[in-house]
């Protein structure tokens, strides 16, 4: 390990893994070392890459940046474990090493998981092309513990690239190196924090990070078994939640995304089913939580719609059943956009 020492003891340990990453590399650390929060470290993990990554990575001379090279690749998991176990802050931030970070990613978080009590806190992303060209927004709502932790049950709200975790509690927990984790470990890792009642979740609907479509991702290259496995987390949550699972309609509409072609797709059905669900384990919110996040249940079913591998006769049935929440949805979408522009300095 290189390490460049400084005298200030960091609050936060931003730890990102790289392999074979020169090509985003620069611009994923430089959104990082101009964070306009200060006190952090940068664990720059090498997980054996054979391009130019250590180059570029050893060119920096900032002394946040601590350069670890595995001598050989380990895989993603193991190599996040690793930096778990070489993180000296008190909160460890996810990034990846062809993403892009908010300038005020770090502070954001930060102030939140310091005035509030809160373990874990993500944020919207907004979703690039390998060139940087706007393509999408991720979810895009202010989402507290009860809702977080609602939405764990039908997927994962949280998205990893953008997430800062108390590292007490990272320690704790970790990612588990076993085979039904892989693909699947940022969400195999949520359900198992929201096993204690204790530990505090949030999503901002600000959005902090650019995530890279790329293609080559893995989320990508592995997307229909990435789901799958997605579906039994998600499966056994609602178990040990609701006492019983959801139908295989809602789960293929909102988590599998219509790959389950042995299921018919009735996503009207889905979504009342969704919504139903909600209600019945909603009562012991208070009133103004209610109503949010009922809002923001119906948003998210709706735009989830626009994600799925669903016919366009399914989504103007959906668009007439919700017309109101639709023309919601579209709206915001295209707010987000403006917004990116102007947070990313992008044209």
């Amino acid at each position: 390990m290189i390490q460049r020492e400084t005298n200030e003891t960091p609050l936060v340990s931003v730890l990102m893994p790289v392999y074979n990453g020169e090509a985003y590399l620069r611009e994923a650390i430089d959104s990082i070392i101009h964070q306009t929060y200060t006190t952090f470290e940068l664990l720059l993990i090498n997980d054996g890459s054979t391009d130019s990554s250590e180059i570029i990575a050893l060119s920096y001379s900032d002394i946040r940046i601590k350069y670890i090279k595995n001598e050989s690749n380990i895989g993603l998991i193991k190599t996040l474990n690793k930096g778990i176990g070489l993180a000296k802050g008190k909160y460890i931030a996810r990034m990846d090493a062809d993403d892009i970070s908010s300038i005020e990613r770090l502070s954001t978080q930060v102030s939140i998981l310091e005035s509030r009590n809160i373990d874990v806190i993500s944020s919207s992303v907004t979703k690039i092309s390998s060139i940087g060209a706007y393509i999408g927004i991720g979810d895009c709502l202010e989402c507290n513990n009860e809702l977080t932790r609602f939405m764990l049950m039908f997927g994962n709200p949280i998205n990893h690239p953008a997430v800062t975790v108390r590292t007490s509690i990272m320690h704790k927990f970790k990612y588990r190196e076993s085979y039904d984790a892989i693909h699947v470990e940022d969400y195999d890792l949520w359900s198992r924090m929201a096993a204690d009642p204790l530990i505090q979740f949030a999503i901002t609907a600000i959005p902090l990070l650019c995530y890279r479509r790329t293609g080559e991702n893995i989320t990508e290259r592995h997307l229909e078994n990435l789901l799958k496995s997605s579906a039994i987390i998600a499966r056994q949550m609602q178990l040990n939640q609701l006492g019983h699972a959801a139908s295989d309609n809602l789960n293929n509409a909102i988590i599998l995304r219509g790959f389950d072609r042995s299921v018919s797709l009735d996503v009207p059905n889905a979504i009342s089913e969704f919504i139903q669900i909600f209600n019945s384990n909603s009562a012991t919110l208070p009133g103004n939580w209610k109503r949010n996040l009922r809002k923001w249940v119906e948003f998210r079913s709706v735009q989830a719609i626009f994600q799925i591998h669903a016919s366009r006769v399914t989504k103007l049935k959906v668009a007439i059943k919700f017309p109101i929440m639709t023309t919601k949805v579209l709206t915001r979408l295209a707010f987000i956009r403006i917004k990116y522009n102007t947070v990313f300095n992008r044209k």
